[in-house]
């Protein structure tokens, strides 16, 4: 009879986001990982594979429950001009806070490994398609709402809007004052509503 598991799978694998997220991947080692985790080395390696299987583990469960819950109303079908709007205002509330030192892990990932690991490359250009495919759905839906100008290219705009969402995961890191990037999401903003050009 296999032994029963002493450790929860889930916490542990909540714990390792932590670090991953805090540290990075190269600085995190797999004694840092193993400490976190409250687990030893055997049951890490047994049950999520090695430090590179469980990093791409832990950017799945990020990408299940923090992008899923900052992306969630922007994805939700009737999402339109003010749940975009709330999401790059949550971002502006998140500097000083210990979330906003730590960026974002799917920006983190994309500079650290996306260049030279093509798996991590991979989940971070689906949270990519994933982010603009919601400011898509939103932009579109203010369309049709009559909220935005109506020659609006959306897939364009929501393309951009993914990568401003991106510099603003890296630059909040630096704990800017709120006032420039409260500026910066109303130059966002200002060329989509209606009538302005």
């Amino acid at each position: 009879m296999p032994r029963k598991r002493e450790f929860d799978p889930d916490k542990a694998l909540d714990a390792a986001v932590e670090v991953f997220w805090r540290q990075g991947y190269d600085a995190t080692s797999v004694a840092d990982l193993v400490e976190a985790m409250g687990i030893n080395r055997f049951s890490l390696y047994n049950t999520f594979g090695d430090k590179h299987a469980l990093f791409l583990l832990s950017l799945e469960r990020y990408a299940e429950r923090v992008v899923t819950m900052m992306l969630g109303p922007v994805e939700a079908l009737g999402a339109s001009l003010p749940q975009l709007r709330e999401y790059f205002e949550h971002l502006v509330t998140m500097v000083g806070s210990k979330t906003a030192r730590k960026g974002c892990l799917m920006t983190n990932s994309a500079a650290e490994l996306a260049a030279a690991d093509a798996a991590t490359r991979a989940v971070v250009n689906a949270h990519l398609r994933r982010q603009t495919a919601a400011f898509r759905n939103a932009l579109a839906n203010a369309v049709a709402a009559g909220e935005v100008c109506p020659n609006l290219d959306v897939e364009r705009y929501a393309e951009s809007l993914t990568i401003s969402a991106q510099g603003l995961a890296v630059y909040i890191k630096t704990n800017p004052p709120a006032e420039v990037l409260t500026r910066f999401v109303d130059g966002l903003f200002a060329p989509l509503g209606v009538g302005q050009a």
